[in-house]
């Protein structure tokens, strides 16, 4: 995704600084969900989706997908989301139970410390 000669630095500044970062593993994904800050101080939300993928010749690779959204679209985002999870709790509600027994392995979470050491929560953008 990136050139190899592109530092770190060149891609915080490209993509924004990063304030909180969580991660979250499931058995053939990886979902990246990132507050970013832009040079003018505002915040955005990163989503980014990476999957492990094989090349004909035997060699891997990441597939990754990213979403944005803006400071703008970040409330209906969220409210259209709360109204999907009630629709799944109402409909689906094995989906949320915590069941170790399962055949396929319960989705984890896996947090990462923000740069700056704030907590910042998602509804406070």
């Amino acid at each position: 995704m990136y050139p190899k000669n592109e530092s770190q630095n060149d891609r915080i500044e490209e993509f924004g600084e990063y304030i909180l970062s969580r991660t979250v593993k499931s058995v053939h994904r990886t979902y990246f969900l990132d507050v970013r800050a832009t040079k003018g101080e505002d915040l955005f939300v990163s989503i980014t989706e990476s999957r492990k993928r094989q090349n004909p010749d035997g060699t891997q690779y990441y597939d990754r997908h990213k979403i944005v959204l803006y400071k703008e679209d970040i409330m209906r985002f969220c409210e259209e989301f709360g109204n999907i999870e009630k629709f799944l709790k109402e409909n689906r509600p094995h989906y949320f139970e915590q069941n170790t027994n399962r055949e396929t392995p319960s989705v984890k979470v896996a947090e990462e410390q923000p740069a700056d050491k704030s907590e910042l929560a998602f509804e406070d953008l």
